[in-house]
């Protein structure tokens, strides 16, 4: 590509990200496309808002969930200063973090020094009051956000870094507060970070979803892996705030998400493209008329509910792209992160169902004194419905009861979903990564288990 077109396309990400940021969705996951089809309205940028407003019912005055998120961020940058001891700055643009969180998390034998570090930042959060925004946060129906262009620039570049590393430490605050017994705290933690989660996901945007993905899914696995842990002990009363916090997330849904990218890229084309084009550039009319052909690509496949329906549908957009002219790939960098996006997706949502089930389950046991006969006994005690797997023909969970005597584990029953190759493994799980099974890379042959063997953590 020209180095023309890649200055354009740069020009035209850079808006379409500035615009993007508007965005506060909370969609259902059968909301119907709401946004005018090319050239039915050319004020796409108030559409955006509109749809994104409309989507998650709040006031179009209702700032304060934004201002509690960004009150957040800003606090938790000085509190990794106050861990310090001393400025961080930054490195290469992104803040310098005292402690690399997903790499104490996620070490089964961490060291003692950068534990202790870890510990000394969320006592730091805690006194700044990261954790009490988030928790009011919670309490709220909307993240509104402000129409200015410098607090844009800002909620667009500078609050992802830090909000994942608040998923982290929340993460990180559940598993100390566990195996401290510190319940309450426990529980605080689980629905701080279904708050922090939801001011993504409810804002719209593919970018946006997949960041509150991320944070959903600290809040998912630390639950899962709390709630299954070698010999229970978790009180009834925080099993049920789990589980409340794991109902409060809502399904990642990528329709309105591609819904408000088409909204925000035909402004931007009309911004940043010459009406007339130029060598490198097709004309903005033109532009438009072939984004929308796009995302109607991009809408059929987020359309889809399981992997089988959107896989062929992937595939009619990707040979669309590669169709196009030179003058019209910068259209080709919208589509790309929709693929990524419908797995990750597709993982969290099977992640997510998994945690309801299994937290339901723990509390069928801590009332009846053993595991239900199948999952539709947690039904309408503990759930409303049983949730389908999405990667199964018949959406089933896979479930069955066990002999503690004789699982491996000491477990009592098996969960699973069948996982990406739609094949039932008896719950095999791939012997580097469980949830590799979910993601495609395990290849065929292995399955998701929601209860997997867990040993008892090193700290």
């Amino acid at each position: 590509m020209p180095n023309q077109n890649l200055s354009m396309l740069a020009r035209v990400l850079l808006c379409t990200l500035l615009l993007a940021a508007q965005a506060t969705s909370a969609s259902p996951p059968d909301l119907a496309r709401l946004s005018p089809k090319y050239p039915a309205s050319r004020d796409y940028a108030q559409a955006f808002v509109e749809l994104s407003r409309r989507s998650q019912g709040i006031e179009s005055n209702d700032q304060n969930g934004f201002s509690l998120l960004m009150a957040a961020v800003s606090a938790v940058e000085k509190a990794n200063d106050d861990a310090a001891g001393h400025p961080m700055g930054t490195a290469e643009g992104d803040i310098k973090w005292v402690v690399d969180l997903a790499k104490l998390i996620d070490s089964p034998s961490p060291d003692p020094a950068e534990l202790e570090t870890g510990r000394r930042l969320l006592a730091a959060m805690k006194t700044r009051g990261v954790f009490t925004k988030l928790h009011d946060l919670s309490k709220l129906r909307g993240t509104a956000r402000p129409k200015e262009v410098s607090l844009l620039m800002r909620a667009s570049f500078s609050e992802i870094p830090p909000s994942r590393v608040i998923a982290r430490a929340e993460r990180m605050r559940m598993r100390l507060a566990a195996q401290e017994k510190h319940w309450d705290e426990c529980a605080d933690a689980a629905v701080e970070t279904a708050a922090l989660a939801k001011a993504f996901l409810r804002r719209g945007t593919i970018a946006e979803n997949l960041v509150g993905i991320a944070c959903a899914s600290a809040l998912v696995r630390e639950a899962g892996a709390i709630a299954a842990s070698p010999g229970g002990g978790v009180p009834a009363p925080t099993l049920r705030r789990l589980l409340a916090a794991a109902d409060s997330l809502p399904a990642a849904d990528l329709v309105s998400a591609v819904d408000c990218d088409r909204l925000a890229t035909f402004e931007a084309i009309e911004r940043c493209v010459p009406n007339a084009g130029d060598a490198d550039t097709a004309p903005a009319p033109e532009l438009l008329k072939r984004a929308a052909e796009m995302f109607d690509l991009m809408l059929a496949a987020a359309h889809a509910p399981t992997p089988a329906q959107h896989r062929p549908r992937l595939d009619d957009l990707q040979k669309w792209t590669a169709a196009l002219p030179a003058n019209q790939q910068i259209l080709a960098a919208r589509s790309a992160p929709l693929a990524r996006a419908l797995a990750s997706r597709d993982q969290f949502n099977t992640e997510r169902d998994g945690l309801r089930l299994l937290v339901a389950i723990e509390l069928f046991r801590a009332e009846c004194k053993k595991p239900p006969a199948s999952l539709n006994d947690l039904v309408p005690s503990f759930l409303p419905s049983v949730p389908a797997d999405v990667f199964a023909a018949d959406h089933l969970f896979r479930y069955t009861r066990t002999d503690p005597a004789k699982d491996p584990a000491g477990r009592a029953y098996l969960l699973y979903s069948v996982g990406s190759d739609g094949q039932d493994n008896g719950g095999k799980t791939h012997p580097a990564s469980n949830t590799a099974a979910l993601s495609g890379e395990a290849g065929r042959g292995y399955d998701f288990l929601v209860n997997p063997s867990r040993e008892k953590p090193a700290h």
